[in-house]
């Protein structure tokens, strides 16, 4: 039987990514902000076979495919109907300009060639995509460069990783930042510390008895720097306390996720098998979140019957920030980007050429019947 548990894991980990960026009270963006995303850097570590640093090629094909090709792709698309949600009000405000034909090909090569470029608007979470893709050929780099001191897979991985947590410390005490990377090079440095923890934590996790033990002891730890105001989040605008607070708050919020999944797939198999589907496809909600949250904001401007201009260029409307549309948002963000996908392979599992071909034809079939009813002959 499958192992569903990482599944699971990753559904609870999007479904409190979400719930940050819902415009849910400061307390709980807080609390979930100190682990969510760094749950899924140390995940894709964990994940990492020693075997890549002998055959790279299977690695860095997958990483491609599955971050740099979704990525362009889903950028492209959202570029492409920016001057339709601008002309349309859906996004206003500082970023939302309608762009010429130079700009829009500018943001196209940012695209391709530097993964940036995106829209920030709808597509704020991007620096994902590019983060793990350099996280990613960045560990398996320094591994295979690593493979001659003939040390064991977690020795190579602390040698990694230390050193990157420390040049992340470096870079917020100094105000340094990489040139040539978006936003610094900070999230790219906790990240390869993150990816090196995942790695070291599969190696050891055999060794570790009661985990639940270190689950609740790191829940304690998160609730603590909660009330402390200790928090921190993966943001290019860290300090120093900030950056050793959140390397011990994200494994320790892995370690809790990681308890809790391995508890839920114990449930009936009904319970379990839509949360494994979320988990299968976070990358989605990743993508389509921001711009599903646009419908919650189009309903809560009519509740409150407030201007169009609300919907501005954040994710949510903050009007009455004291209410309960994040659960909507949090609601609407997890389900219509998967929904959507679901409504899309049932249509035509084929290709997407056989959606052009049956349009083109729907289209060819109502102007027939058109020129049909106008016909006077008959008549």
């Amino acid at each position: 039987m499958k192992d569903t548990s990482f599944s699971v894991a990753k559904a609870l980990a999007i479904f409190f990514m979400v719930l940050a960026h819902s415009g849910c009270p400061s307390w709980i963006s807080g609390f979930v902000s100190m682990f969510h995303m760094p749950f899924f850097f140390i995940c894709a570590g964990y994940f990492f076979k020693a075997a890549y640093w002998d055959n790279g090629q299977p690695f860095v094909e997958r990483r491609i495919k599955r971050l740099y090709v979704p990525f362009v792709k889903w950028s492209v698309v959202m570029l492409c109907l920016h001057n339709v949600l601008s002309l349309t009000g859906i996004i206003s405000g500082r970023g939302s300009e309608l762009y010429s034909w130079h700009t829009f090909f500018q943001h196209v090569w940012s695209c391709l060639f530097n993964m940036s470029g995106y829209d920030n608007i709808t597509c704020g979470a991007y620096w994902f995509f590019r983060t793990l893709l350099l996280v990613s050929l960045a560990y398996w780099l320094l591994g295979a460069l690593l493979r001659r001191l003939r040390l064991r897979v977690w020795h190579k991985s602390l040698f990694i990783g230390i050193p990157a947590l420390l040049m992340a410390v470096w870079m917020c005490g100094e105000g340094l930042r990489m040139t040539g990377v978006a936003q610094g090079g900070y999230r790219e440095l906790m990240g390869l510390y993150f990816f090196s923890c995942g790695v070291v934590y599969r190696e050891l996790e055999p060794r570790i008895r009661h985990q639940w033990a270190y689950a609740l002891g790191g829940l304690v730890v998160l609730v603590v720097f909660q009330l402390v105001g200790w928090r921190a989040a993966l943001t290019y605008t860290s300090t120093v306390g900030r950056c050793f607070s959140l390397a011990l708050t994200g494994l320790l919020g892995f370690m809790m996720l990681r308890v809790v999944s391995l508890w839920l797939v114990r449930l009936p198999e009904k319970l379990v098998r839509p949360l494994a589907y979320i988990g299968e496809h976070t990358l989605y909600i990743f993508a389509f979140h921001a711009l599903a949250f646009r419908l919650v904001s189009m309903i809560k401007i009519g509740v409150y019957h407030l201007p169009w201009s609300q919907m501005g260029n954040q994710m949510v409307v903050t009007y009455r920030t004291d209410d309960a549309f994040f659960l909507l948002y949090t609601l609407f963000g997890m389900a219509v980007p998967l929904l959507v996908r679901i409504a899309w392979i049932r249509y035509d599992n084929r290709s997407a050429w056989a959606f052009c071909q049956d349009t083109w034809c729907s289209v060819k079939k109502a102007y027939r019947d058109i020129m049909a009813a106008s016909d006077t002959k008959d008549e």
